[in-house]
């Protein structure tokens, strides 16, 4: 299974209308999870979010003291994500957070940002064409050339 480790992946892949992707990628039969805290960050935020509940499993961590040593370096969210993750023994934390993912690196949890992701899912065929996407979640002036994330990933699945 996966684990979405905070709000603003769920914005993105609502943003691209892929909601779904991490239930197609993640194990048969196992709904990616939600961590709670995330999930009523949502409900209050945005109009999708009541709905998520029948896309994910929304999660509460059974170690609360494991989540509150983590609440030092990060924020609820994120702590739930990592517990989550690794109570449950999940395929992998989809986090972009650089100080979460050398936090889920320490307890040995496969981690990979939304990029890598949808670069997986094109691999896997669940996405046609990912520039498009890319070109909805990521504003770029009409001049922006370089060897910056935008380029090499698409460079990378030979678009």
């Amino acid at each position: 299974m996966i684990v979405l480790s905070d709000g603003m992946q769920v914005h993105n892949l609502a943003q691209i209308r892929l909601l779904d992707l991490p239930g197609q990628l993640g194990a048969a039969g196992a709904a990616p999870i939600l961590p709670e805290a995330v999930y009523g960050e949502l409900v209050a935020e945005s109009s999708y979010a009541e709905n998520l509940q029948y896309t994910f499993d929304i999660g509460k961590p059974k170690d609360t003291a494991f989540v509150d040593s983590l609440l030092s370096q990060l924020d609820v969210g994120r702590a739930q994500a990592i517990a989550l993750a690794r109570e449950r023994g999940a395929e992998l934390l989809l986090m972009d957070h650089r100080k979460g993912r050398a936090v889920a690196a320490s307890f040995g949890i496969p981690h990979v940002g939304l990029m890598a992701f949808l670069v997986e899912g094109k691999f896997r065929g669940r996405i046609k064409a990912l520039k498009p996407l890319l070109d909805e979640l990521i504003p770029r002036p009409k001049h922006a050339t370089g060897d910056d994330l935008y380029s090499r990933v698409l460079r990378e699945v030979g678009e």
